[in-house]
């Protein structure tokens, strides 16, 4: 088999760092999941009171505040990832226009009135009583169900999105965004980006740990320094393929020997695996999709891997540079996975 060669990974190499979307957050075996892939995994409200939400139990609360104290799980605090740079201000541009229009739509108010009203009890109960007449606005077809969840979508994806950028440039991470399928509104058009070129590279089967791995096992697996690198190995090869480095046949064979050398080596730690499918999308170069357009449709086995073309819109932070990822997305079930 070829022999993949990779630059030898260095002491000073940055820490791989997730910003996770809220269903993986708060479900367990994709926590699980993700943390086998990922050095830390950043979550917007990680001490919030989730006792309402069916799948935070409070044994996996109990087990969130434990890899906190690890440093394994930190909290996102948007207050410190607040930046006065020129992309900065323009992606939260972007939210902002959407999150206007929803609170506008819903609750005839700005989002920034929305916020100065946390602390006047007669303008909350104002909106709380908005958002009971808005459900007879959905139901009669005043308001558009459809576009709101589209823009609930959007926002929730560029959130997660703005928060990786802001993790990359403020705290000097490896950061990316890491979103559920069902969460995502990644593909969608949206002319306020500047569109690039995009390799969405689909893995089948990734390794992961079965749903009732201990947590023990897992935190045992990230600290053997012989195995816990596995998945970065995976990432700088998807990233090598979108730069064009290497011939189509190389990566196939390669990725093929990766991911059975990342189930070997959760193996080792007596770690169950199952699989699961994760795209992640990687701006590339016309090399590169000359090179993939010659190969047709039919190139990557398909229970392993295939690559398609998109464009896709960057926010200002997103680097437009060969080989960089955008983000990543997993297959969540659904919140009642635990």
């Amino acid at each position: 088999m070829y022999a993949f060669r990779f630059a030898p990974m260095s002491t000073q190499r940055k820490e791989l760092v997730a910003a996770a979307d809220a269903l993986i957050a708060m479900t367990e075996t994709a926590l699980k999941q993700l943390i086998v892939m990922f050095n830390r995994i950043a979550i917007g409200g990680l001490f919030v009171d989730y006792s309402r939400v069916p799948s935070v139990t409070p044994e996996f609360t109990k087990v969130r505040t434990w890899l906190a104290e690890l440093g394994i799980l930190f909290d996102l605090d948007i207050q410190k990832l607040k930046s006065s740079t020129p992309a900065y201000e323009k992606m939260l541009a972007i939210f902002l226009e959407d999150s206007n229009s929803y609170t506008k739509s819903v609750f005839g108010m700005s989002s920034e009135e929305m916020v100065a009203a946390r602390n006047d009890q007669e303008k909350m109960a104002q909106i709380r009583e908005r958002g009971a007449e808005a459900k007879t606005k959905f139901a009669d077809g005043t308001l558009d169900p459809l576009k709101m969840m589209e823009l609930s979508l959007r926002m929730s994806t560029n959130a997660t999105r703005m928060c990786a950028c802001q993790l990359r440039e403020i705290e000097n991470v490896d950061a990316y965004a890491v979103m559920s399928y069902e969460f995502s509104w990644l593909e969608q058009d949206d002319p306020r980006m500047t569109q690039h070129d995009v390799v969405k590279i689909s893995l089948g089967a990734l390794p992961v740990p079965v749903d009732d791995t201990p947590w023990e096992q897992i935190v045992e697996y990230r600290n053997d320094p012989d195995t816990k690198g596995s998945f970065l190995i995976i990432k700088q090869c998807l990233s090598e393929l979108a730069r064009g480095s290497f011939t189509l046949s190389q990566i196939e064979e390669t990725l093929e020997y990766l991911l059975n050398q990342f189930r070997s080596n959760l193996e080792t730690h007596s770690i169950n695996t199952t699989t699961m499918g994760l795209v992640t999308y990687v701006v590339t170069k016309p090399e590169f999709l000359e090179m993939l357009a010659s190969a047709g449709r039919d190139f990557g086995t398909r229970a392993l891997f295939s690559v398609e073309h998109q464009k896709l819109g960057l926010l200002e932070g997103e680097s437009a540079s060969a080989g960089s990822e955008v983000a990543y997305l997993m297959q969540v079930n659904s919140f009642s996975q635990g």
